[in-house]
């Protein structure tokens, strides 16, 4: 009897101990939205204790992300997902594979912008184009190629689900397609595209995003990565197939360019009115992203979300410290980095439970706030 009690015993300190590895409670899901500067990163860690990675920031940036995937106590990454080819996403890979066992990559596939020349960029990108940089994108992706071979290659589209223990992932966009049914709950008109008008499609890569929408329960998270403006119309107008989340990551980094520098990038612009409202957030993450534009920027985005019905905060990973943007920043406490050099990897954390209910601290700080479930 003694025997057993204390195997009983035993049993249940491992469990705890891997509950507390983890940073969550059984049921819990995790998610860290990593400060890389000019880019996005996010780690989810599932009730299961199985990860994805979406992102991994530019190369510079992915000593950081790993010491925080360490810090989440994960030994290895099951999903990969690299949301579309850009060096501010997937710039990190190559570096990860080599320090941490990578099990399954996940992209939309084809790479619409390889073998493109320097004249194609240049009229797509002309404030950051400069010679050579058609030959520096194939090579981004020539390296990403061969990291393929060390796991597992997922291509996925529209309507599949990445398969990991315990929460729900559907792909609800991908190579320049979005869902073609909405999902279970959501479908209904949405009035927020009267406002809404089709820019110029981007023919980059921007538009290819792999968009996530990641379900713990009742509890609903989105990442559409960089969707661009006409992208994000498709999926959200005339009907909204998504529905509702409780958290929104804001799309392409919160940018919204200035219709001045012609239709390519105003089109690029992201977070209209039919998505913000359509999805209904009570937080957004703000992860930011420079590629040199947000200079460009013209704020109009960061003012959308913040004001949006229902929205109760705005947590960013950094400061936005120049240009018209830094307006609209959140206060100084819901940002993973001030800009000082005091600041350490820094990230925002959040645990949601199966019942809707989430928590978000601020790992510079600590600050933590706590928000109910709805209703």
């Amino acid at each position: 009897m003694k025997k057993i009690m204390w195997m009983l015993s035993l049993a249940v300190v491992f469990i705890l101990g891997q509950a507390r590895c983890y940073g969550k409670t059984a049921g819990s899901m995790t998610i860290y939205f990593i400060d890389v500067g000019s880019g996005t990163a996010c780690l989810i860690v599932s009730p299961s204790g199985q990860s994805m990675l979406i992102d991994t920031g530019i190369p510079d940036e992915a000593k950081r992300v790993l010491e925080v995937i360490r810090q989440a106590g994960v030994t290895q990454l099951d999903y990969m997902v690299v949301s579309h080819y850009h060096l501010d996403h997937y710039g990190g890979v190559s570096y990860l594979a080599q320090n941490i066992r990578i099990v399954n990559f996940v992209d939309h596939g084809l790479n619409v912008e390889y073998g493109k020349s320097d004249e194609w960029w240049r009229e797509r990108r002309a404030p950051i184009f400069h010679s050579g940089y058609a030959k520096e994108v194939d090579a981004e992706y020539d390296a990403y190629q061969k990291v393929l071979s060390t796991g597992h290659h997922m291509v996925v589209k529209a309507g599949d689900t990445i398969p990991i223990q315990g929460i729900d992932v559907a792909v609800v966009t991908s190579a320049g397609k979005s869902l073609s049914h909405a999902l279970q709950g959501a479908g209904n008109p949405n009035p927020a595209c009267a406002d809404v008008k089709l820019r110029a499609e981007d023919k980059a890569d921007d538009a290819q995003s792999i968009g996530l929408l990641v379900s713990n329960g009742k509890f609903r998270f989105i990442n559409l990565a960089d969707l661009t403006w006409d992208s994000s119309y498709r999926l959200f107008c005339p009907d909204n197939k998504v529905g509702t989340a409780d958290v929104y990551m804001f799309t392409h980094h919160g940018d919204s360019l200035k219709e001045s520098l012609g239709p390519n990038l105003w089109g690029l612009s992201c977070c209209s009115k039919a998505e913000v409202y359509g999805l209904h957030p009570r937080v957004a993450i703000l992860s930011l992203g420079s590629m040199g534009l947000r200079e460009y920027g013209s704020g109009d985005a960061l003012k959308l979300v913040k004001n949006a019905p229902g929205l109760e905060d705005v947590w960013q990973t950094n400061y936005i410290t120049g240009g018209i943007e830094k307006e609209y920043n959140a206060s100084k406490e819901h940002c993973a980095n001030v800009g000082t050099t005091d600041d350490k990897p820094g990230f925002i954390k959040l645990v949601s439970d199966p019942n809707g209910s989430f928590t978000v601290i601020n790992g510079r700080n600590g600050l933590t706030k706590h928000y109910s479930p709805p209703g």
